[in-house]
């Protein structure tokens, strides 16, 4: 069995520098992604910090992901790819203190088929969610739950690049789910990217589930983007959220807001 292994990784890498010239055949770390980047997805492996209203005034997000694998044919491409990431939330105290709300992790593993303006995802994901000190300062939010919070599911979105749009739906199952809750949920949304004429962006995502009795979140973005470093983009703009909220812990609990964010955007680019 590792000789097998072995083989396969030669066979790929020697497939991948191969391709580089006919631009056909697998490529092992391809350093360029197909897969679409959901802005406004509150979950899409973004690094970014957001100062906002509400409950947690102050949200920071650590993420990133690669394609492992990628087979790019004449008219399609799939690729394998790995993200993971942490979502913090913290409760500003002045004098430079942070207190650490709560804090997430995420580890997905996403399979992406292309073709032509069209973009299919199918992802498993894990996620777990953990309670920090700073919990006890922040009101509202009634008694501590210190149960276990962890689950996996399934998703599948498809993208269709429209010129400067994209609009896009998505749909849910949990495949795994402490405590257990209700597995489906729905997933659509919508970008726009000016940066032929102007570094503008917008972009608004809604999603329900089953688990919140079909409770609309929405989540709308306007600002500015940029080009980053690696055919990264940059953005700076203002969001506001409204319906269940989409922390661990604090899933489904009402804590609508606005603010202002930095992100950076994973690597893009064929």
């Amino acid at each position: 069995m590792p000789r097998f292994f072995a083989v396969l990784v030669v066979l790929l890498v020697g497939s991948g520098r191969a391709s580089a010239d006919s631009d056909v055949g697998w490529q092992f770390l391809p350093g360029s992604n197909t897969r679409p980047v959901l802005w406004a997805d509150g979950r899409e492996p973004m690094s970014r910090v957001t100062g906002r209203t509400g409950q947690t005034r102050l949200e920071a997000t650590l993420a990133d992901g690669f394609v492992a694998f990628r087979y790019d044919a004449d008219a399609w491409a799939v690729q394998i790819g790995l993200a993971s990431g942490g979502y913090l939330s913290f409760d500003p105290k002045g004098s430079m203190t942070f207190a650490l709300v709560t804090f997430d992790g995420l580890v997905s593993l996403p399979i992406t088929f292309t073709h032509g303006d069209l973009a299919h995802t199918v992802d498993w994901t894990h996620v777990s969610a953990h309670y920090a000190d700073g919990i006890r300062g922040v009101l509202g939010y009634g008694e501590i739950d210190t149960g276990t919070y962890s689950r996996e599911h399934l998703r599948w979105t498809t993208a269709f690049q429209a010129g400067r749009w994209t609009p896009y739906l998505g749909a849910r199952v949990l495949i795994h789910s402490i405590p257990e809750v209700a597995p489906l949920g729905f997933q659509a949304g919508l970008q726009w990217d000016g940066r032929a004429d102007l570094p503008l962006f917008a972009a608004v995502d809604g999603r329900a589930a089953a688990e919140h009795g079909w409770r609309a979140r929405l989540r709308g973005q306007v600002g500015a983007r940029f080009e980053g470093p690696r055919d990264r983009g940059v953005q700076l703009g203002l969001e506001c959220a409204r319906g269940p909220d989409e922390k661990g812990k604090w899933e489904g609990r009402e804590d609508p807001y606005c603010g202002v964010f930095l992100a950076l955007e994973p690597q893009r680019g064929r």
